[in-house]
């Protein structure tokens, strides 16, 4: 089976990093150990829905991606700030996936900065969906 799960996670903290104000500051699901976050990153989530050939392929023929991004800062405002960056790199954009076709990234749910209070001290932070579909070409 060819799963692009992980080619799409890759092209997904590419295309956050690009630019370079989240270099080094975008997370596929957790901070590595022994990192220190920075002041304000973001941590993405991806999850695929996969269609598979009718015909019982092993692979599969289309993903219908969900992108969940946690927006992190010191301040509201660098939570934001966060968001905003994320949202300017992902919205409207097709992902690269060789062999795979991409619908433009579509911002599909947002929910306002809040403070984590899981944590002491508090984080905010906020959380956005971007939702896409890749088709095996």
């Amino acid at each position: 089976m060819t799963d692009p799960r992980r080619a799409m996670a890759a092209a997904v903290q590419a295309q956050l990093e690009a630019g370079g104000s989240l270099a080094d500051a975008a997370f596929d699901t957790v901070l590595p150990d022994g990192v220190t976050p920075p002041e304000r990153y973001a941590v993405f989530f991806l999850q695929g829905l996969y269609e598979y050939d009718r015909q019982g392929g092993a692979s599969p023929i289309a993903v219908d991606w969900t992108l969940t991004t946690h927006s992190v800062g010191t301040s509201v405002d660098q939570a934001r700030w966060v968001a905003a960056e994320v949202a300017a790199r992902l919205a409207g954009i097709r992902l690269a996936l060789t062999g795979w076709t991409q619908t433009p990234a579509r911002h599909s749910f947002a929910q306002p900065v809040d403070i984590n209070r899981d944590v002491i001290p508090g984080v905010p932070f906020g959380i956005d969906q971007y939702t896409f579909r890749s088709d095996k070409e």
